[in-house]
């Protein structure tokens, strides 16, 4: 039987139900923002976006009866599609198959699978309409970050998944353009999208009591870890696309941030979008809360906007928070990222430093301003990964102060300069041997010092036994000079450093840190902890025996 050409119904809602999920995926924000304790550039996942294709799938019905035929029909060579139905009726135009629970209808395309209990396919007003339960299924590469420390760069790896799209009683109109599915359940390779009803009307799609929560768990991983406690909920959630399919936008009514059914942040309103090119957001608000010894705790929330058509061109960030012991801390970022390079200018407020053995020291950025050049000089080295050159260089004036003195004759103020060139194997972080090779040099206002560094670390990032996985590396470095800064201070200059975790059971992980001073032959920092494991989500406790710091430690990841 010959049709007019139109879209699939699967191409269609399955490229907009995973579309929403994508999208909603992007912008969460179950866990706080990684921050690698390393300085090699980080590959960024942009979520999954699927057009909606303009195939023209031609059904084969599996059945003995002879399709009828029309004189009008459009002769095409479109992408392979076949019907598969214990029966199959002809109303006129309308293809009607049957089945039922146990022996579904299967309409399979180039790009997927869909079944359903009775499937009505009408080639003059071009509509499809599915009763019963509804399964979309399709297969697809991507790119998953290992769950790994916040302190180490992420891992990426391509994996074969299946998406699938749960629900009853799709329609769609492919003339307006306009359908809808009941108890939709969209289980991407991200997350889980859970919705009473999905409305799609043109290049917009909505659903109603939508919750979302990290994902890609099939029913048997989710007897094995268990349900993620974290989940965004919301009254509304409607995802406007562009024609083009380069501009997205998703807005939240009535929603909130919740662990298991506590709502732990509300958001009545919120409004994200996404430009051309890397999809950063236009405008995203992710909340965050959290517990240390230095804060107790810290609530606080990340805000970005984008003062360009392209977010790349320039954006605004900024990092504000309520702390129980510091108060309010905080500042702002305003970056450009071009061909040539990108430029950072920063103001930060009380910023307790995260990088040093203590954690007494709290610094003011009145402003500063960073730049980072493309890399340079890059080469494949087999079973290692990218290898290549970058510079750094900033401008600063600094005021350091341990925590809780406002004595200002008890701070440090200057001036700092600094230019770093770094040569690095982790370009495009993989599971394997690494090398970093860096010299540095920064000159301060205060007395006119200087403090220079040159270093060489080698290291391995990987699995280390059956139940361990981690990295582990060895690092020298030569200093000279001082500086007036206990944050700019290099504290152990020959060290041994090993991160990792170790799986308990499958839901419970122990991560470790460990810093061996191998000048003062002593450990000089132990971090050990307790986390829950959900396989694409973690939550636990940790303590830092040099900063004698009890905190929180969120994950995310597969």
């Amino acid at each position: 039987m010959k049709l007019s050409p139109y879209p699939s119904p699967f191409c269609l809602l399955l490229g907009s139900s995973f579309l929403v999920a994508g999208v909603a995926h992007a912008q969460v924000g179950f866990s706080p923002e990684a921050v690698p304790g390393r300085d090699e550039l980080q590959n960024r996942n942009p979520p999954l976006i699927v057009p909606a294709p303009t195939a023209t799938p031609r059904p084969k019905p599996t059945t003995d009866t002879p399709p009828p035929t029309s004189p009008d029909s459009t002769p095409e060579l479109p992408p392979s599609s076949q019907l598969t139905a214990k029966r199959v009726a002809y109303e006129g135009g309308t293809i009607v198959a049957e089945g039922d629970e146990t022996n579904p209808v299967i309409f399979r395309s180039g790009l997927g699978q869909l079944q359903a209990t009775q499937l009505r396919l009408d080639t003059v007003a071009k509509t499809v309409t599915a009763s019963g339960s509804v399964q979309l299924e399709r297969q697809l590469q991507v790119s998953r970050r290992e769950m790994r420390s916040n302190r180490l760069l992420p891992l990426s790896r391509r994996e074969n998944v299946t998406e699938t799209v749960f629900g009853q009683n799709l329609t769609y109109d492919f003339n307006t353009q306009i359908g809808s599915l009941d108890n939709g359940i969209l289980r991407t390779a991200q997350v889980d999208f859970r919705a009473e009803r999905l409305e799609i009307n043109g290049q917009k799609y909505s659903a109603r009591q939508a919750v979302i929560r990290p994902g890609g768990l099939s029913d048997e991983e989710l007897k094995i870890y268990g349900t993620p406690p974290m989940s965004l909920r919301a009254k509304l959630i409607t995802v406007r696309r562009d024609k083009d399919a380069n501009r997205i936008s998703i807005s939240a009514k009535g929603a909130g941030l919740y662990f298991k059914n506590t709502r732990i942040v509300p958001l009545p309103s919120a409004v994200l979008r996404y430009g051309t090119g890397n999809n950063d957001s236009q405008f995203s608000v992710t909340p965050r809360i959290g517990f240390n010894s230095a804060d107790g705790i810290l609530v606080a929330g990340r805000f970005g906007i984008a003062l360009a058509k392209d977010p790349r061109n320039l954006s605004l960030n900024a990092n504000l928070g309520l702390s129980q012991k510091v108060g309010f801390r905080g500042g702002a970022t305003l970056t450009t990222s071009q061909s040539w390079g990108d430029v950072r200018l920063s103001a930060q407020r009380l910023d307790v430093v995260q990088t040093q053995l203590t954690n007494t020291i709290e610094l003011d950025r009145k402003p500063e301003i960073t730049y980072r050049s493309p890399s340079f000089g890059v080469f494949e080295i087999p079973r290692v990964g990218r290898a290549g050159f970058s510079v750094d260089a900033g401008y600063g004036n600094f005021t350091e102060r341990a925590r809780g003195n406002t004595n200002p004759f008890g701070s440090v103020s200057s001036n700092r300069i600094q230019g770093r060139l770094l040569f690095t194997t982790r370009l495009n972080p993989q599971a394997g041997p690494f090398l970093r090779a860096f010299a540095m040099t920064s000159r301060y206002s205060l007395s006119n010092t200087h403090y220079d560094a040159t270093g060489v670390e080698l290291g391995y990032a990987g699995k280390m036994l059956k139940r361990v996985k981690g990295e582990v590396s060895l690092r020298m470095t030569e200093v000279s000079g001082q500086t007036p800064f206990r944050f700019d201070l290099i504290e152990i200059p020959r060290e041994l450093r090993t991160t990792f975790d170790v799986e308990l059971t499958p839901r419970y992980v122990l991560p470790f840190d460990i810093r061996y001073d191998l000048n003062q032959s002593k450990v000089r920092d132990a971090t050990f902890g307790i986390m829950r494991s959900y396989k694409v989500f973690a939550y636990g406790v940790v303590y830092q025996t040099s900063r004698q710091d009890l905190r929180l430690e969120v994950r995310s990841g597969f």
